[in-house]
Formats: structure tokens, sequence, C-alpha cells
């Protein structure tokens, strides 16, 4: 079962399961496979769907955070697209990655609370 607390979210492409998770690093790697900022990429699917090659790009990243590093290294492009097609292609995941990509940005409403949350802390009268 995925932990959605640690940013996990689950896939199913073939009748098998996969952990799913957009860490850090493969943030970067997403980074250089679209040639754009995360943040700005971000937004741009916010406002429409990605193309067939970035959403390739982002299940494959998905995949690399959620595996092990023994499965991460046999991970590629093409890998990708087979899951992508295993669970009936981009629709069919669609939700799923969409679920890990707010998991691993938090809207604008929890950054503003965790910044109420520090401020309640200072004492020192700023």
């Amino acid at each position: 079962m995925a932990n959605k607390q640690r940013g996990y979210v689950e896939i199913t492409s073939g009748g098998k399961n996969y952990p799913f998770r957009l860490t850090t690093n493969v943030l970067c790697e997403l980074e250089e496979l679209v040639d754009q900022p995360i943040a700005e990429f971000f937004t741009k699917m916010k406002k429409s769907p990605p193309t067939m090659k970035e959403f390739r790009a982002i299940v494959l990243c998905g995949l690399r955070g959620g595996a092990s590093a023994k499965s991460r290294v046999k991970l590629d492009l093409n890998c990708a697209g087979e899951i992508i097609d295993g669970a009936g292609g981009m629709v069919g995941l669609m939700s799923q990655v969409g679920e890990a990509m707010g998991l691993a940005s938090p809207d604008a409403d929890d950054n503003a609370s965790a910044d109420d949350d520090a401020s309640e802390g200072d004492t020192s009268g700023n």
C-alpha cells in the first residue's frame, strides 16, 4: 500500500502495482527532461494537459522516485511508455500522476499555514 504521507502513490499497469513518488532528485531529472523549471512546468500543467512526451517523462521520474535503487537502474523512457500503455494510456494514469504532483507541491495554503506556525513560536516581537 502506498504511503501518501511520504509522497507515494500506487499506479497499476498490466495487473502489477508500482510505487510512484516525485522526490527532489527525480523532480530535478524531470526539469532536465522537459527543459523547464519545475514550478513553471507544474503551473503549465494546471492550465493544459501535458504532451505525451512530457507525460512519459513524468511517469519515468515518478517510477524512479518510487523504486528501489536496484530497480531504478532498469527504468528508462521505453519502460515508462509500456507502463503507461498497460494502464490504459494517459487517461488511465492521469489521476494518480496528478495526485503525486499534488503531494510533491503543497498548496500555497499549506505553505502559509506552515509560515503561521513558525511565526507563532517567535517571541522576539519582530
